[in-house]
């Protein structure tokens, strides 16, 4: 028969390790950034969290349309989960205020944006990474030059409007 296939020991012994080790990660795993916060496309299932991730492939702005209308419009956050990178939290428009007022040692665009790259494995100069002259350059020379630039700005903007 087809199921005798399934019943060797080639396929049931890493199965079952795999089965073991998602178990052991998912009881043992620390806190996260994520605890409290409720998540968007998860039901009381085992790995509902990984489900929904995959889950998302499809249902993407569904999902992002349930947690709007579920959590945002009642200002709370909540997780969307996605396939292609980590889940994401989702704030509502009424706390971005405080988003931005955040310090860098405790939410720094920088560093995710570190982390997501790989930077110091993608990047063939990682002092470069740590050291980033593009924010210099914006800070200090185009905001020099930007009194000068607006109207030329502006005339871009009406023209492929």
């Amino acid at each position: 028969m087809a199921w005798e296939v399934f019943y060797q020991p080639t396929i049931i012994v890493p199965f079952a390790l795999l089965s073991f080790y998602l178990l052991f990660l998912k009881k043992t795993k620390k806190t996260t950034p994520f605890n409290g916060l409720p998540w968007i496309g998860t039901r009381p299932e085992l790995f509902s969290e990984i489900r929904a991730n995959w889950s998302s492939i499809k249902q993407a702005r569904m999902l992002m349309e349930e947690g709007y209308y579920k959590y945002s419009k009642q200002a709370k956050s909540f997780v969307l989960p996605s396939w292609a990178s980590s889940p994401e939290v989702i704030i509502p428009t009424s706390q971005i205020r405080w988003l931005a007022d955040q310090p860098d040692d405790v939410l720094s665009a920088r560093e995710v944006h570190h982390e997501i790259l790989e930077a110091d494995y993608v990047f063939q100069y990682a002092h470069a990474v740590h050291h980033p002259i593009h924010e210099d350059v914006i800070r200090r020379d185009l905001n020099r030059q930007l009194p000068s630039l607006t109207m030329e700005i502006m005339k871009e903007f009406r023209k492929h409007l």
